[in-house]
């Protein structure tokens, strides 16, 4: 029934992408709204994926920030690496490693939907030393994830799942406009374009399944005491590529049961 639904949708879509702004615009909101029914109901999610930021907006300083985030070219570099895994009602796991950081080892946070842990490196070390804690709840742990660098991708991803109060969700979406249409991985996608909380945000959308394989948004690169400190804060864009995104297909239980590679020199604090 819902490949029925599909199909009758991106009929629509093909049928109203030839008509007017107006029809091009209800197509939009449409497809945005598949995509964030598409999170709400899967029963699994999981993904890896690529952050990359720019770190020079001099090329692009006569644009826009909306023409800047469908440009069909950016000169991006490589920030983070994830992986993701959800199994409702609240099985997750979330590893990261961003490379602008003097670690070399991945992060994680993970809970089996009754037990809570994280295996974070150790604050104010410099040796790689990490350290394997408890966690009194799931977002507890998500709140760990985004204190530690993780460009907040793990509650962003658990408020589409979710709807958590949190963080946003794509529904929120306003204004929303079809770009253009663009291959990812051999899938053609829907670039969106709108904002959410009043922010331009840019939306990769598979035509055929509405599964969300690429965005682009705004990312503060100035720490939240520097906000409070001058008022001033400096942006620049982020691009989440996801890679092989997968719904409602069966996730191994061993992925909540991780345990990490405790060294000598690490601490764990787990055990007790």
């Amino acid at each position: 029934m819902a490949f029925i639904q599909n199909i009758a949708l991106v009929s629509l879509i093909v049928f109203l992408l030839s008509g007017t702004v107006d029809a091009q615009k209800f197509v939009a909101q449409e497809v945005v709204n598949e995509m964030a029914n598409k999170f709400r109901g899967a029963h699994t999610y999981q993904t890896s994926g690529v952050l990359t930021t720019i770190k020079n907006l001099e090329p692009y300083k006569k644009l826009t920030w909306s023409q800047a985030l469908t440009h069909s070219e950016l000169l991006t570099a490589h920030s983070l690496s994830f992986s993701f895994y959800f199994e409702r009602p609240s099985k997750l796991r979330f590893d990261w490693l961003n490379v602008n950081l003097k670690v070399n080892r991945k992060s994680v946070i993970w809970t089996d939907g009754e037990k809570h842990f994280s295996w974070l490196p150790s604050s104010g070390e410099s040796d790689g030393r990490f350290v394997w804690g408890k966690g009194s709840s799931l977002k507890m742990l998500l709140q760990d994830a985004d204190f530690n660098q993780s460009s907040s991708m793990a509650s962003i991803l658990f408020a589409q799942l979710t709807g958590d109060e949190r963080a946003f969700t794509f529904n929120e979406m306003k204004d929303a406009e079809v770009v253009r249409e663009e291959v990812i991985d051999g899938r053609t996608c829907l670039v969106i374009l709108g904002t959410i909380s009043k922010d331009p945000w840019a939306l990769w959308i598979d035509k055929s399944t509405f599964v969300l394989r690429k965005m682009r948004l705004l990312i503060s690169l100035t720490s939240f005491d520097e906000v409070v400190e001058t008022g001033k804060q400096k942006l620049t864009i982020g691009e989440v590529r996801m890679v092989d995104p997968r719904i409602n297909e069966p996730v191994s239980s061993r992925i909540f049961e991780y345990k990490p590679n405790v060294k000598k020199k690490d601490i764990n604090l787990a055990k007790y």
